[in-house]
């Protein structure tokens, strides 16, 4: 299956010269098998990145690779709304550069940790083979992450937690087989 989420913004105040701008996305890879009636088993990689431009520049980028466990609530083959459970491993990467009195001042946070990954959703079944979902989701990263400040002229290590809230839509595509 694949699920996603872009957003891109573009901001200018016609007072002042201040241009900003902001661009985010997300995508999910995941498989699965359905091992018992109305449960699947699989995996999944979601890959986040939002950048962004105002009187700070900030690039973020999280990745989580996990295991995935759902479960669907409805017997019936048309539709049902569904739970996800996907806890795993998390990398981190966050680049701030701020401007002090016309110096460039660079941050930058690299580290891995915990992920969890949960949502709510409805799956509906399009033909026979094709599965859509709407889907409302929590992302939890909670990081061990090293702060290196000017290019390493500072370092120390720093405790991290992001959490996301988001809607989420997606494709999936029904196989009897997995032929890789």
């Amino acid at each position: 299956g694949l699920d996603g989420s872009i957003s891109s913004a573009s901001t200018k105040i016609d007072t002042t010269r201040l241009r900003a701008f902001g661009n985010q996305y997300a995508f999910d890879f995941s498989t699965g098998k359905f091992f018992k009636d109305r449960w699947l088993l699989g995996g999944v990689v979601r890959m986040e990145r939002d950048n962004s431009r105002q009187f700070v520049e900030l690039e973020s980028e999280q990745l989580l690779v996990a295991p995935i466990l759902s479960y669907y609530l409805s017997e019936n083959s048309q539709g049902s709304v569904f739970f996800s459970i996907a806890p795993g491993y998390a990398r981190f990467r966050e680049k701030t550069v701020l401007l002090v009195a016309g110096t460039p001042s660079q941050e930058i946070l690299t580290g891995g940790g915990i992920g969890l990954f949960a949502q709510l959703g409805y799956s509906y079944v399009l033909g026979d083979r094709v599965v859509f979902d709407l889907g409302l989701a929590l992302n939890n990263t909670w990081i061990n992450a090293k702060r290196e400040i000017d290019g390493g002229r500072s370092t120390n290590k720093a405790d991290i937690h992001v959490g996301t809230m988001l809607f989420s839509f997606g494709f999936n595509v029904i196989l009897d087989e997995f032929f890789f």
